[in-house]
């Protein structure tokens, strides 16, 4: 396929993946969230300024499948979206300020799910957020320090090896990682 097949893929591409209708997810850096269904080779967009039920953000920096063949939607600026591809609806994870356990930014790079289903949340100044398969539903560590100027501050980069440890890669604060065990 080419881009040119698509009404408006203006924007280039930052993720992909096929779910298990064999539908191609592209994430687009401002134009928003496309489905190429790949037998039909047909097109949905789903965009933040449509009047339809769409993403809430069209900066999108990863996508992800979860086993129940749930798309969620890193976005920058809008938090994270979950889109059910059977019936098409979205629900969304924002910050919210007067709220416990919710992301503490809205601006989010990478996701990660580790082998228990949680999902691991990479952001901008947030540290890591992490989306717990078991209440409550975040977890969020900064661990920065503000002297050296180091540390879980923007989070770019999820990454888990075969001894469960999940590795992450940050904007000038170095790599950590998180032992499971």
């Amino acid at each position: 396929i080419h881009a040119t097949d698509a009404k408006d893929l203006s924007s280039f591409s930052k993720a992909l993946c096929i779910d298990k209708s064999n539908t191609l997810w592209i994430g687009t850096e401002g134009s928003g969230l496309y489905a190429y269904d790949i037998k039909n080779k047909s097109w949905n967009i789903y965009q933040s300024n449509s009047l339809q039920k769409s993403v809430n953000n069209n900066i999108i920096r990863d996508i992800q499948l979860d086993n129940d063949n749930n798309l969620w939607i890193a976005t920058d600026g809008g938090g994270l979206n979950k889109l059910n591809t059977i019936s098409k609806e979205f629900q969304y994870y924002q910050y919210n300020a007067t709220q416990n356990n919710t992301l503490n930014t809205d601006a989010l790079y990478d996701l990660h799910f580790d082998k228990s289903g949680n999902l691991w949340i990479g952001t901008f100044n947030g540290g890591i957020n992490i989306l717990k398969a078991i209440q409550p539903p975040f977890f969020t560590s900064r661990q920065f320090d503000v002297e050296k100027k180091q540390g879980l501050r923007s989070v770019l980069i999820i990454e888990e090896d075969e001894e469960k440890r999940v590795w992450l890669g940050t904007d000038g604060g170095g790599i950590f990682y998180f032992d499971l065990e």
